[in-house]
């Protein structure tokens, strides 16, 4: 190989190529050990966080929710808007939405914090829609025509509120880590 061209394929001898394949794969081992660097404290506060984050996501997600469930059923605007929320959290608790959406908000990781707002939403509908379905024999024929936009609406809150806490809180930590560095 005297006197030829090295190319990208041809192995490096000596010395690493500054932009060698195993330059780049020591820049992915250095950010995977300072990971695991991480303390353990900030581990804790980092899990306490999300935890705050996903509480505040579903106290927002049922005053919003249950003001426009408010809104669309009872025909007075007054406290009985307010007292909608009540059995939206009934709904909600029973067929196990605030079991899985804590351990979805609080196990998912991924930097694309729309995917998360949309996999909430079809949660909420998911969960909301089993609700639905046992109590659509009782119901009345307004509350019937009243399902699909409180379906598609309360959808779209809760995707509204996912989206917005994971940017606020993307933004707060980066504003942190800045502050700190």
């Amino acid at each position: 190989m005297a006197g030829s061209i090295k190319t990208r394929s041809d192995p490096p001898s000596g010395r690493h190529h500054s932009r060698g394949p195993r330059s780049d794969n020591r820049r992915v081992r250095h950010s995977r050990k300072q990971r695991c660097r991480m303390s353990i404290k900030s581990k804790v506060g980092f899990l306490l966080l999300r935890v705050g984050q996903v509480l505040g996501e579903l106290v927002v997600e049922l005053i919003l929710v249950g003001v426009y469930f408010g809104i669309l059923v009872t025909p007075v605007k007054s406290i009985a808007i307010a007292a909608a929320a009540i059995p939206v959290f009934a709904v909600l608790l029973s067929k196990g939405y605030y079991f899985t959406r804590p351990i979805l908000g609080i196990c998912w990781g991924s930097r694309r914090p729309w995917i998360y707002a949309i996999l909430c939403g079809f949660l909420f509908l998911i969960h909301m829609y089993l609700g639905y379905l046992d109590f659509r024999s009782g119901a009345s024929p307004h509350a019937r025509a009243v399902a699909a936009p409180f379906l598609i609406g309360g959808m779209a809150l809760v995707v509204f509120t996912a989206y917005t806490s994971r940017y606020w809180l993307r933004r707060w930590l980066a504003r942190r880590l800045d502050a700190f560095s």
